[in-house]
C-alpha cells in the first residue's frame, strides 16, 4: 500500500488512457509549479468551456498532465497512527488543503478519525509538506453526536478506555467559504448510523467546529458529502455505502436541514439510452453552471469521474439526475480516484486533485507517518505534449 516516491515517479509516466474505452491518450511528465506559487483557484461554477474540456477528455482528445505534490507529513506519533485516507478538499481563501482519514485501530490514536490541514502552496517535487493543523475526533454512540475528544495533541487515556466502537470513519468532504461537513460512521458499518458535523478553517489557519451549521444524525453510513449553494439556497448531498443511495438536504431560512430525498441512485436516473451505470462513488463535489444556475454533481470512484446534472432540485417529488460526462483514466499508478477528490481550477481551467494513498511508514519520510502524495490532474490539448 505504501510506495516509495521514486517508484511513484516512474509509474506515473506509464502510458494511460482516457475513456471512451478505445480513445488513447498520453501521460505527460510530472510537472511542478515554482515554490511559493498559489496554484489553485476555486471551481465555484462550471462554464461552457469547462464542459467542452471535459467532453473532449471523455473522447480521448486531450493529454493527461499530472503533478505530484508531497509527501505529506503526519502529526507526531503520540497523536497519530497509520491512517486510511478518505477525503480531500481545498479552501483557496485560507490557502488550505484538508485531508480526512480513518485511523488503524491497533493503537490508541488509531481509534479516532483525523482531520489534517496543509498549506496549499506548491513545493518542489519530493519536498515534504508538514501538517499545519491536526484534530483527532473521538466520537461514541452515547455521545449523541458531540465528540468526547475533538482537539489536537495526544488523546487522554480515559477517553480511549471506552469499550464502545468509535465513529472513526470520516467521510469525504467539500469546503465552501472555509466551512466543510464531515460524516462520522463506525468503521465497516455499512448501514450506519452516522453523525454529520461542520468544521471551519479560520483565516489564521486553525480548524474548529462550526456551531452556526446544525449537526445531523443519519440512519445510514455516510461515505461522501458534497455541498454548495444553488440559486441562493444551500444544499447538502451525501452518499451511503458504495453510493447505493443518495441523500439530499436543503437548508431552510431558519437554519435547519430539510431532507428532500433518500432514494436509490439508480431510481433517480433520468432515463436515456446512453445513461451509464452509476459507480460506487467515494467522493462528491456540488457546483452549478455559471449561467442558468443548473445544479451539478461531480462524483468519483476508482478510475472514473462522472458529472451529473441534478434536475428539479426545488421539487423533491420530481428530482432526477441526468448524466453529462464520464471520464475514465487507464494506466494510472493505481485507481487514481479511489478516495478523496476535489475539483479546482488551475490557470483558469477545470482541474482536479486526488489523494489515493494512505498515511504510513516508508513513504518518503524518515521518522514520521506520511502520505506519499496528492495528484493534481489537468486536461491539456493534444498538441501540448512532447
Amino acid at each position: 500500500m505504501y510506495v516509495r516516491l521514486a517508484l511513484l515517479l516512474v509509474l506515473i509516466l506509464l502510458p494511460g488512457r482516457l475513456a471512451s474505452d478505445h480513445a488513447p491518450t498520453r501521460v505527460l511528465p510530472v510537472a511542478a509549479a515554482p515554490a511559493g506559487v498559489n496554484v489553485v483557484e476555486p471551481l465555484d461554477c462550471v462554464t461552457a468551456d469547462d464542459l467542452d474540456t471535459l467532453r473532449r477528455a471523455a473522447q480521448g482528445e486531450a493529454l493527461l498532465q499530472v503533478t505530484l505534490w508531497g509527501p505529506f507529513v503526519g502529526p507526531p506519533r503520540d497523536e497519530f497512527a497509520r491512517c486510511h485516507s478518505e477525503g480531500l478538499a481545498v479552501s483557496v481563501r485560507q490557502h488550505a488543503l484538508v485531508v480526512t482519514c480513518m485511523g488503524n485501530d491497533a493503537t490508541g490514536p488509531g481509534r479516532a478519525a483525523h482531520l489534517l490541514v496543509y498549506d496549499v502552496w506548491q513545493r518542489a517535487v519530493g519536498q515534504l509538506w508538514p501538517a499545519r493543523e491536526h484534530v483527532s475526533v473521538l466520537l461514541y454512540g452515547r455521545d449523541r453526536g458531540l465528540p468526547r475528544f475533538e482537539h489536537s495533541g495526544p488523546i487522554p487515556p480515559h477517553v480511549l478506555a471506552s469499550r464502545e466502537q468509535p465513529f472513526a470513519h470520516p467521510s469525504a468532504t467539500q469546503i465552501v467559504d472555509g466551512v466543510f461537513p464531515v460524516g462520522f460512521t463506525v468503521r465497516r458499518a455499512r448501514h450506519g448510523p452516522s453523525y454529520i458535523r461542520f468544521y471551519a478553517l479560520t483565516d489564521a489557519g486553525t480548524l474548529q467546529p462550526e456551531p452556526r451549521w446544525p449537526s445531523l444524525r443519519v440512519a445510514d453510513h455516510i461515505g461522501a458529502l458534497g455541498w454548495g449553494q444553488i440559486a441562493g439556497v444551500e444544499y447538502l448531498v451525501g452518499c451511503t455505502w458504495n453510493c447505493a443511495r443518495v441523500l439530499l438536504w436543503r437548508r431552510d431560512p431558519a437554519g435547519s436541514w430539510r431532507a428532500l430525498t433518500a432514494d436509490r441512485f439508480r431510481a433517480l436516473l433520468f432515463k436515456e439510452d446512453s445513461t451509464p451505470v452509476p459507480r460506487n462513488y467515494n467522493s462528491l463535489y456540488v457546483t452549478r453552471t455559471c449561467t442558468g444556475e443548473r445544479a451539478l454533481l461531480f462524483a468519483s470512484a476508482e478510475h472514473w469521474v462522472d458529472l451529473w446534472e441534478i434536475l428539479h432540485v426545488t421539487t423533491p417529488d420530481q428530482l432526477r439526475v441526468r448524466h453529462l460526462v464520464r471520464i475514465t483514466f487507464r494506466g494510472t499508478p493505481r485507481d487514481l480516484f479511489h478516495e478523496g477528490v476535489s475539483m479546482v481550477r488551475r490557470a483558469g481551467k477545470v482541474s482536479l486533485l486526488a489523494a489515493p494513498f494512505d498515511f504510513g511508514p516508508s513513504a518518503g519520510c524518515a521518522d514520521a507517518l506520511c502520505m506519499p502524495g496528492v495528484f493534481a490532474v489537468e486536461f491539456v490539448s493534444a498538441g501540448a505534449g512532447p
